[in-house]
């Protein structure tokens, strides 16, 4: 590779653009050397190998040294624009309910909770609090698994949309650090030191919670609807939330208990150990893949599979150096901590949950539904008779029947509340008690 560096060569590096001084100095540093080095390839094409060998080396101490000179401890690298993220702190995708309102819209914006700048999806409007005494607001809040990226969930939003004919907002809100946000970046440091203050299981619980109080009136009834580790989270966000808040929690493919030592857990739990950084490495080969070609190439991947297009816009965030790093930093913090079920917070919210369990899903096995069941046996939890996959939200049929399941399921428990909002369905299809 270095015999064929030139000024033309390196301006392929567009993504290790800096802003600070001392990492212009860096790269110039760099590029100088690299220069000198080709340079040098003439002269040393009638000597021997140890003497060019000699030069490239003198030429790499130099470099070392302007590097210390300069005071090199963090390099930012991968810009959001390089990554396929807009500028822009907003994305819309057009969703429609079943044709009886007008069109309505999918916006992404990112909110500040606490220090982390959090992408959040929202479709549908609350009702004016002075329209009707009798209506509650009501909201389906999403808290997505691993990787926390809302783009993936936008088709299930859109099918559970249209169920409540447009009558109850949908939003879906990623985990802290998931989606990189505009004009910021990634260092080294964020990689071998994830702050676990602001990015463990506890604190992304407490994100939530805060997002909650921030952003969501107080007169607002939640429905909450937990993904994989998602679920986790909502269990113990119920601890710091008040009760006559939250209507209803379904935990869909629950994974709350004894995640490393689930088939899928076994597998990847070594990776998350020791081979994290490799995860990061990988992504940052794949961004500098120019999106012209990503893009068709994620597309190849899921040829066979009836998929979302929101699948390929969520496949392109999560394959970034970013991403990749703060999801598999929390994914191996979760095959440490989430071991044994917590029964003291089940028995306490019983009331309020329901789990849905998947007949072929490697994370959360048939088994710990029969173990739930034994544990508890009036919790409100079903077994798949579908053959839904743990990660649903990849194909189409498989999110829209998931979506139809949760809003049959939530006309059941609250029918009084939501039989203004839309169809009343009185099938039970879909799961077995």
């Amino acid at each position: 590779m270095v015999f064929m560096l030139s000024k033309s060569t390196l301006k392929v590096f567009p993504f290790c653009t800096v802003t600070h001084s001392y990492h212009r100095l860096r790269w110039a540093s760099f590029i100088a050397c690299a220069l000198q080095v080709r340079q040098t390839l003439p002269t040393c094409r009638s000597r021997s190998v140890s003497t060019f060998r000699t030069a490239v080396s003198a030429l790499g101490r130099d470099f070392l040294v302007q590097q210390r000179k300069a005071s090199i401890f963090k390099c930012y690298f991968v810009k959001a624009d390089f990554c396929g993220i807009s500028k822009h702190s907003t994305r819309k995708v057009m969703a429609t309910s079943n044709g009886k309102r007008a069109a309505e819209e999918i916006e992404e914006k990112f909110v500040k909770v606490g220090e982390v700048e959090t992408s959040l999806l929202t479709l549908g409007h609350f009702r004016d609090a002075s329209s009707s005494e009798d209506a509650k607001r009501v909201l389906f809040l999403i808290i997505p698994g691993n990787p926390g990226v809302p783009t993936y969930y936008e088709d299930f939003m859109q099918e559970l949309y249209s169920h409540c004919e447009g009558q109850i907002p949908v939003w879906t809100v990623g985990q802290a650090g998931h989606v990189q946000p505009p004009d910021q970046s990634l260092s080294f440091s964020d990689v071998f030191s994830t702050r676990d203050d602001i990015y463990s299981l506890k604190a992304q619980i407490e994100h939530k919670v805060t997002f909650i109080r921030e952003n969501i009136p107080p007169d607002v009834s939640l429905i909450l609807i937990g993904h994989s580790i998602g679920c986790y989270m909502i269990l113990n966000m119920l601890e710091h939330l008040p009760s006559s808040q939250v209507l209803r929690c379904f935990m869909l493919f629950p994974t709350v208990e004894r995640m490393a030592t689930s088939p899928q857990g076994q597998a990847m739990t070594p990776v998350l150990r020791y081979l994290r950084w490799f995860l990061v490495a990988a992504a940052l080969f794949v961004v500098m893949i120019p999106m012209s070609i990503r893009r068709p190439l994620i597309e190849w991947h899921f040829r066979r599979a009836d998929c979302p297009p929101c699948l390929y816009d969520g496949v392109v965030r999560t394959l970034t150096p970013w991403t990749a790093n703060f999801a598999s930093y929390l994914a191996k913090v979760e095959m440490n901590e989430v071991t044994e079920l917590q029964e003291h917070l089940i028995k306490k919210h019983l009331k309020k949950l329901s789990f849905y369990y998947g007949t072929r899903d490697h994370w959360a096995p048939v088994q710990y539904f029969y173990d739930l069941k034994t544990t508890f046996p009036d919790v409100d939890a079903r077994l798949c008779s579908l053959n839904l996959k743990h990660a649903f939200v990849l194909e189409t049929p498989e999110g829209k029947a998931m979506a139809k399941i949760v809003w049959l399921w939530a006309q059941s428990h609250h029918h009084t509340v939501l039989s203004h909002t839309g169809s009343v369905d009185q099938e039970t299809w879909a799961f077995d008690g």
